[in-house]
Protein backbone atom coordinates (compact mmCIF):
# COMPACT_ATOMS: atom_id res chain seq x y z
CA UNK A 1 0.00 0.00 0.00
CA UNK A 2 1.69 3.31 -1.02
CA UNK A 3 3.02 5.12 2.17
CA UNK A 4 0.58 8.07 3.71
CA UNK A 5 3.90 10.77 3.47
CA UNK A 6 5.44 9.95 0.56
CA UNK A 7 6.57 13.83 0.02
CA UNK A 8 7.43 14.75 3.90
CA UNK A 9 9.64 11.73 3.72
CA UNK A 10 11.17 12.66 0.47
CA UNK A 11 11.75 16.51 2.09
CA UNK A 12 13.33 15.18 4.71
CA UNK A 13 15.66 13.17 3.19
CA UNK A 14 16.42 16.22 0.84
CA UNK A 15 16.81 18.61 4.15
CA UNK A 16 19.27 16.25 6.20
CA UNK A 17 21.08 15.09 3.18
CA UNK A 18 23.82 17.50 3.25
CA UNK A 19 24.41 17.81 6.82
CA UNK A 20 24.97 14.17 6.72
CA UNK A 21 27.48 14.45 4.23
CA UNK A 22 29.49 17.18 6.01
CA UNK A 23 29.90 15.92 9.25
CA UNK A 24 33.00 14.43 10.52
CA UNK A 25 34.29 12.19 13.59
CA UNK A 26 34.90 13.94 16.72
CA UNK A 27 38.63 13.33 16.85
CA UNK A 28 39.48 12.81 13.22
CA UNK A 29 42.77 10.70 12.48
CA UNK A 30 45.62 12.03 11.31
CA UNK A 31 47.04 11.02 8.61
CA UNK A 32 50.64 10.72 9.31
CA UNK A 33 52.17 10.05 12.46
CA UNK A 34 54.12 12.61 15.18
CA UNK A 35 57.19 14.47 14.13
CA UNK A 36 59.86 14.83 16.72
CA UNK A 37 62.31 17.92 16.71
CA UNK A 38 65.49 17.36 19.77
CA UNK A 39 66.91 20.05 21.37
CA UNK A 40 70.66 21.62 19.94
CA UNK A 41 73.31 18.93 21.17
CA UNK A 42 74.98 20.30 24.73
CA UNK A 43 78.24 20.62 25.89
CA UNK A 44 79.29 20.01 29.68
CA UNK A 45 82.68 19.67 31.77
CA UNK A 46 83.43 17.59 34.10
CA UNK A 47 85.14 19.42 37.33
CA UNK A 48 86.70 16.44 38.10
CA UNK A 49 86.32 14.02 35.33
CA UNK A 50 83.68 11.35 36.31
CA UNK A 51 80.38 11.35 34.64
CA UNK A 52 78.07 13.96 35.49
CA UNK A 53 74.22 14.33 35.62
CA UNK A 54 72.95 16.31 32.41
CA UNK A 55 69.59 17.70 31.81
CA UNK A 56 68.24 19.25 28.92
CA UNK A 57 64.69 19.62 27.01
CA UNK A 58 62.08 17.67 26.21
CA UNK A 59 61.69 16.87 22.68
CA UNK A 60 58.86 18.73 21.19
CA UNK A 61 56.14 16.43 19.44
CA UNK A 62 53.99 18.02 16.13
CA UNK A 63 51.46 15.73 15.02
CA UNK A 64 50.13 12.40 15.37
CA UNK A 65 47.06 10.44 16.98
CA UNK A 66 46.98 11.87 20.85
CA UNK A 67 48.09 10.73 23.05
CA UNK A 68 51.51 10.61 21.63
CA UNK A 69 54.56 9.93 24.62
CA UNK A 70 57.75 10.55 24.09
CA UNK A 71 60.87 9.14 25.65
CA UNK A 72 64.63 9.46 25.19
CA UNK A 73 67.78 7.50 25.62
CA UNK A 74 69.46 8.49 28.32
CA UNK A 75 67.09 10.00 29.91
CA UNK A 76 67.38 13.82 31.18
CA UNK A 77 69.03 13.69 34.08
CA UNK A 78 71.01 10.57 33.82
CA UNK A 79 74.72 10.84 34.54
CA UNK A 80 77.11 11.22 31.14
CA UNK A 81 80.75 9.77 30.91
CA UNK A 82 83.64 11.66 29.19
CA UNK A 83 83.24 11.85 25.94
CA UNK A 84 80.02 12.22 23.73
CA UNK A 85 77.09 10.34 23.99
CA UNK A 86 74.18 10.06 21.27
CA UNK A 87 70.89 10.69 22.89
CA UNK A 88 68.28 8.87 21.10
CA UNK A 89 64.33 10.14 21.15
CA UNK A 90 61.09 8.49 20.26
CA UNK A 91 57.49 9.68 19.98
CA UNK A 92 54.80 7.23 19.36
CA UNK A 93 51.33 7.99 18.99
CA UNK A 94 48.30 6.22 19.88
CA UNK A 95 48.51 4.28 16.56
CA UNK A 96 51.70 2.75 17.39
CA UNK A 97 53.26 4.99 14.78
CA UNK A 98 56.87 6.37 15.58
CA UNK A 99 58.93 9.93 14.84
CA UNK A 100 62.68 9.86 15.98
CA UNK A 101 65.14 12.70 16.40
CA UNK A 102 68.69 12.57 18.21
CA UNK A 103 71.04 14.74 19.81
CA UNK A 104 74.56 14.88 20.92
CA UNK A 105 75.46 15.56 24.62
CA UNK A 106 79.60 15.67 24.78
CA UNK A 107 81.25 15.76 28.51
CA UNK A 108 84.53 17.45 29.00
CA UNK A 109 87.53 16.49 31.13
CA UNK A 110 88.48 19.53 33.32
CA UNK A 111 91.43 21.15 31.94
CA UNK A 112 95.20 19.07 33.00
CA UNK A 113 98.58 20.31 33.67
CA UNK A 114 101.75 18.35 32.94
CA UNK A 115 103.05 18.66 36.70
CA UNK A 116 101.73 20.11 39.58
CA UNK A 117 104.20 20.13 42.40
CA UNK A 118 105.97 23.99 41.81
CA UNK A 119 108.75 25.69 44.05
CA UNK A 120 109.16 29.68 43.76
CA UNK A 121 112.54 30.31 44.68
CA UNK A 122 113.49 34.20 45.22
CA UNK A 123 114.42 37.23 47.01
CA UNK A 124 111.65 39.31 48.90
CA UNK A 125 109.65 40.25 45.74
CA UNK A 126 108.51 36.31 45.82
CA UNK A 127 108.23 36.60 49.30
CA UNK A 128 105.42 38.79 48.25
CA UNK A 129 106.68 41.80 50.99
CA UNK A 130 105.29 45.24 50.32
CA UNK A 131 106.80 48.44 51.08
CA UNK A 132 105.96 47.22 54.98
CA UNK A 133 107.48 43.99 55.30
CA UNK A 134 104.97 42.00 56.65
CA UNK A 135 105.52 38.74 57.68
CA UNK A 136 106.69 36.01 54.57
CA UNK A 137 104.53 34.79 52.97
CA UNK A 138 102.28 37.70 52.86
CA UNK A 139 98.86 37.20 51.58
CA UNK A 140 99.02 38.69 47.70
CA UNK A 141 101.82 37.05 47.58
CA UNK A 142 102.93 35.70 43.56
CA UNK A 143 102.87 31.89 44.69
CA UNK A 144 99.69 32.57 46.67
CA UNK A 145 97.72 34.26 43.76
CA UNK A 146 99.24 31.69 41.49
CA UNK A 147 98.18 28.98 43.91
CA UNK A 148 94.86 29.95 43.52
CA UNK A 149 94.58 30.38 39.66
CA UNK A 150 96.10 27.19 39.43
CA UNK A 151 93.46 25.16 41.56
CA UNK A 152 90.83 27.28 39.83
CA UNK A 153 91.77 25.73 36.57
CA UNK A 154 92.79 22.43 37.10
CA UNK A 155 90.40 21.40 39.39
CA UNK A 156 90.94 17.22 39.29
CA UNK A 157 94.43 17.88 40.42
CA UNK A 158 96.25 19.70 43.16
CA UNK A 159 98.49 22.14 42.22
CA UNK A 160 100.52 23.15 44.58
CA UNK A 161 103.52 26.48 44.81
CA UNK A 162 105.90 26.34 47.32
CA UNK A 163 107.34 29.60 48.73
CA UNK A 164 111.02 29.33 49.10
CA UNK A 165 111.87 32.70 49.35
CA UNK A 166 113.94 35.17 51.14
CA UNK A 167 114.08 38.80 52.11
CA UNK A 168 117.78 40.16 51.20
CA UNK A 169 119.13 37.44 49.51
CA UNK A 170 121.14 37.76 46.16
CA UNK A 171 121.01 35.35 43.47
CA UNK A 172 125.10 34.54 43.96
CA UNK A 173 123.71 33.99 48.15
CA UNK A 174 120.95 31.58 46.49
CA UNK A 175 123.37 29.39 45.01
CA UNK A 176 123.99 27.74 48.61
CA UNK A 177 120.54 27.57 49.46
CA UNK A 178 118.98 26.21 46.54
CA UNK A 179 120.55 22.71 45.76
CA UNK A 180 118.64 21.85 49.16
CA UNK A 181 115.67 23.49 48.20
CA UNK A 182 115.81 20.50 45.36
CA UNK A 183 116.86 17.93 47.57
CA UNK A 184 113.59 18.92 49.96
CA UNK A 185 110.98 19.16 47.44
CA UNK A 186 111.64 17.50 44.61
CA UNK A 187 109.76 19.69 42.24
CA UNK A 188 108.79 19.34 38.80
CA UNK A 189 108.60 23.05 38.42
CA UNK A 190 110.91 26.00 39.60
CA UNK A 191 110.09 29.46 39.19
CA UNK A 192 112.97 32.00 39.70
CA UNK A 193 112.81 35.49 39.56
CA UNK A 194 115.52 37.46 41.35
CA UNK A 195 118.80 39.78 41.04
CA UNK A 196 116.97 42.57 42.73
CA UNK A 197 119.42 42.49 45.64
CA UNK A 198 122.29 42.14 43.36
CA UNK A 199 121.95 45.26 41.54
CA UNK A 200 120.93 47.23 44.45
CA UNK A 201 124.58 47.58 45.09
CA UNK A 202 127.11 50.82 44.46
CA UNK A 203 128.50 48.25 41.39
CA UNK A 204 125.35 47.33 40.46
CA UNK A 205 126.16 47.32 36.96
CA UNK A 206 129.19 44.93 37.75
CA UNK A 207 126.97 43.07 39.54
CA UNK A 208 124.50 42.23 36.24
CA UNK A 209 127.12 39.16 35.10
CA UNK A 210 127.70 37.48 38.08
CA UNK A 211 124.51 37.54 39.31
CA UNK A 212 123.44 36.05 35.70
CA UNK A 213 126.29 33.49 36.30
CA UNK A 214 124.42 32.27 39.33
CA UNK A 215 120.97 32.42 37.54
CA UNK A 216 121.95 30.14 34.59
CA UNK A 217 123.50 27.35 37.04
CA UNK A 218 120.68 27.09 39.53
CA UNK A 219 118.77 27.16 36.10
CA UNK A 220 120.61 24.12 35.14
CA UNK A 221 120.65 22.66 38.55
CA UNK A 222 116.94 22.25 38.25
CA UNK A 223 116.89 21.25 34.78
CA UNK A 224 119.53 18.42 35.77
CA UNK A 225 117.10 17.53 38.92
CA UNK A 226 114.53 17.06 36.05
CA UNK A 227 112.28 20.57 37.08
CA UNK A 228 110.96 22.35 34.17
CA UNK A 229 112.30 25.92 34.69
CA UNK A 230 110.31 29.20 34.30
CA UNK A 231 112.96 32.43 34.43
CA UNK A 232 111.06 35.83 35.39
CA UNK A 233 112.74 39.17 34.48
CA UNK A 234 112.50 41.61 36.73
CA UNK A 235 109.10 44.33 37.51
CA UNK A 236 110.06 47.90 36.95
CA UNK A 237 111.22 49.61 39.96
CA UNK A 238 110.44 53.57 40.46
CA UNK A 239 113.86 55.41 40.57
CA UNK A 240 112.29 58.21 43.37
CA UNK A 241 111.93 54.93 45.83
CA UNK A 242 113.99 55.20 48.65
CA UNK A 243 114.98 50.77 48.28
CA UNK A 244 114.83 51.52 44.32
CA UNK A 245 119.23 51.83 43.98
CA UNK A 246 118.96 49.39 41.27
CA UNK A 247 116.47 50.58 39.10
CA UNK A 248 118.71 51.91 36.66
CA UNK A 249 120.29 48.44 36.27
CA UNK A 250 116.95 46.55 35.64
CA UNK A 251 117.31 46.63 32.17
CA UNK A 252 121.15 45.54 32.29
CA UNK A 253 119.74 42.67 34.62
CA UNK A 254 116.88 41.84 32.40
CA UNK A 255 118.77 41.33 29.00
CA UNK A 256 121.06 39.23 31.09
CA UNK A 257 118.24 37.04 32.65
CA UNK A 258 116.63 36.87 28.44
CA UNK A 259 119.99 35.40 27.68
CA UNK A 260 120.23 33.11 30.09
CA UNK A 261 116.91 31.95 29.04
CA UNK A 262 117.70 31.31 25.35
CA UNK A 263 120.84 29.45 26.50
CA UNK A 264 119.32 27.47 29.08
CA UNK A 265 115.97 26.72 27.24
CA UNK A 266 114.28 27.99 30.24
CA UNK A 267 110.94 29.47 29.61
CA UNK A 268 111.24 33.26 30.20
CA UNK A 269 108.31 34.58 32.07
CA UNK A 270 108.55 38.29 30.95
CA UNK A 271 107.59 40.21 33.89
CA UNK A 272 108.93 43.37 33.22
CA UNK A 273 107.04 43.41 29.98
CA UNK A 274 103.76 42.59 31.54
CA UNK A 275 103.66 46.12 33.40
CA UNK A 276 104.29 47.81 30.24
CA UNK A 277 101.54 50.44 29.63
CA UNK A 278 100.31 50.23 33.13
CA UNK A 279 100.38 52.93 35.71
CA UNK A 280 102.95 51.97 38.34
CA UNK A 281 101.81 53.92 40.92
CA UNK A 282 99.00 51.27 41.15
CA UNK A 283 101.48 48.18 41.02
CA UNK A 284 104.80 49.41 42.86
CA UNK A 285 104.49 50.75 46.33
CA UNK A 286 106.15 53.53 47.83
CA UNK A 287 109.22 52.38 48.23
CA UNK A 288 109.96 52.14 44.54
CA UNK A 289 111.14 48.14 44.67
CA UNK A 290 108.20 46.37 46.42
CA UNK A 291 104.93 45.75 44.52
CA UNK A 292 101.39 46.48 45.56
CA UNK A 293 99.01 43.82 45.92
CA UNK A 294 98.16 44.45 42.17
CA UNK A 295 101.52 44.32 41.25
CA UNK A 296 102.15 40.74 42.50
CA UNK A 297 98.82 39.48 40.79
CA UNK A 298 100.04 40.81 37.97
CA UNK A 299 103.12 38.90 38.56
CA UNK A 300 101.15 36.22 39.01
CA UNK A 301 98.99 36.07 36.12
CA UNK A 302 102.33 36.25 33.79
CA UNK A 303 103.30 32.77 35.48
CA UNK A 304 99.84 31.37 35.16
CA UNK A 305 100.02 32.42 31.61
CA UNK A 306 103.16 31.13 30.84
CA UNK A 307 102.72 27.56 32.96
CA UNK A 308 99.54 27.26 30.96
CA UNK A 309 101.16 27.83 27.42
CA UNK A 310 104.05 25.27 28.36
CA UNK A 311 102.10 22.89 30.64
CA UNK A 312 98.66 22.74 29.62
CA UNK A 313 97.82 19.11 28.08
CA UNK A 314 95.23 19.21 24.83
CA UNK A 315 92.84 16.99 25.57
CA UNK A 316 91.70 14.85 22.37
CA UNK A 317 88.72 15.34 20.03
CA UNK A 318 86.11 13.70 22.03
CA UNK A 319 87.43 15.89 24.93
CA UNK A 320 89.03 13.21 26.94
CA UNK A 321 92.99 13.03 27.61
CA UNK A 322 94.79 10.70 26.55
CA UNK A 323 96.12 7.77 29.44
Amino acid sequence: MPSRFPLAAVLLAVLLGPLAACSSPTNPTPADGPALTCPASLTVESKDGRPVPVSYSTPVAVGGQLPVMVTCTPASGESFPLGSTTVQCRAVDARSRQGTCSFGVTVTAPPRIEVELFVAFGDSLTEGKPAMLQPFDFPGSYPRELQRMLEERYTAQRPTVINEARAGRTAVEGLDDFPGVLLLHAPEAVLLMEGANDIARDDGADQVPIAADAIEEKVLQAQESGAVVFLATLPPQVPEGKRAKGAPFVPLMNDAIRRVASRTKATLVDVHKAFDGKPLADLVDWDGLHLKPAGYLLVAETFFQAIKKELEVEPGASGVFPP
